[in-house]
């Protein structure tokens, strides 16, 4: 009987233990689910998406604009470039100039003045992709060609 008895207390303890150990598991899985701000994970989980949905909102937009501004740049003048020189001989200084004005693509205008003692003219020609439908003066050609080294 007596081994009875020590089986019986043994198994009295490993439930006193084991319900020991339940009780405080289930304390730390309730702390656990009221979180931190008294609030339940679930709650807090929902929250999490809430919050992720938003940034994804956000970040959609931020691309969309980002298109749009790429879209726009596209057509910039992004390195205007100016060459002066002496058109003629014998007039002074470099006050005749060549100023291509084009985007990322090569697609703009060149402007060219050239200055003399008794006039001023101006001439504006248009390029597309580094090329133009008129006659290039090697002044033109030159500011043209220096975007094409950068």
């Amino acid at each position: 009987m007596s081994l009875l008895a020590a089986v019986d207390a043994a198994l009295a303890l490993l439930v006193i233990v084991v319900g020991w150990s339940h009780f405080a598991t289930r304390i730390r899985f309730r702390r656990l689910l009221r979180g931190a701000d008294g609030g339940n994970l679930e709650q807090q989980l929902l929250a999490q998406q809430a919050q992720l949905e938003g940034v994804s909102r956000q970040l959609e937009q931020l691309q969309a604009a980002n298109t749009e501004l790429q879209r726009q740049v596209a057509g910039c003048v992004v390195r205007p470039r100016i060459l002066r020189f002496n058109a003629f001989q014998g007039t002074g200084s470099d006050l005749s100039f060549a100023l291509a004005l084009t985007d990322s693509s090569g697609t703009g205008a060149v402007l060219s003045s050239i200055y003399g003692r008794d006039e001023c003219r101006m001439y504006a020609k248009p390029i597309d992709h580094g090329k133009s439908t008129y006659a290039l003066s090697d002044e033109e050609r030159q500011v043209l060609g220096a975007g094409a080294a950068d």
